[in-house]
């Protein structure tokens, strides 16, 4: 039994990689699954479970940010062990990176692209307060 968190944060920009190095590493380390996507803005979301999700954003506060925000948290508990990784989204932590003309802005529409394959276009919605087009 557990509770299995989904923290969604918002970055004013995400470039240096020295906070995107330990992003990844922090996730795989806490068995957290989700994305970073890094440019302007930035976007993380984890997800695992409850214990292990807080230490990632406690640690993730403790960096130098121009802005950082928790912007949503969903909870679902579990009944049982092995449902906890039945209800991620994501199967792995991983950084995206969506060609664009320019190098510090992401392809918006491969980003819903992703979001609507791990079934989860409502991200897009309260990131950025639209609705997601999806191609």
């Amino acid at each position: 039994m557990g509770d299995i968190v989904r923290h969604l944060m918002l970055s004013h920009h995400i470039y240096s990689k020295h906070k995107r190095r330990p992003i990844i590493e922090w996730a795989k380390e806490l068995n957290l699954t989700g994305f970073c996507l890094p440019g302007k803005p930035g976007v993380i979301c984890v997800e695992g479970n409850k214990t292990e999700a807080g230490e990632f954003w406690t640690r993730i506060r403790s960096m130098n940010w121009q802005k950082l925000q928790l912007v949503h948290t969903e909870e679902e508990t579990c009944s049982q062990v092995d449902q906890l990784e039945e209800l991620r989204k994501f199967t792995q932590f991983e950084e995206l990176v969506f060609e664009n003309s320019s190098q510090k802005k992401q392809d918006m529409s491969q980003f819903i692209d992703y979001l609507s394959k791990h079934n989860c276009i409502h991200i897009f919605e309260i990131l950025f307060g639209m609705e997601a087009k999806i191609s």
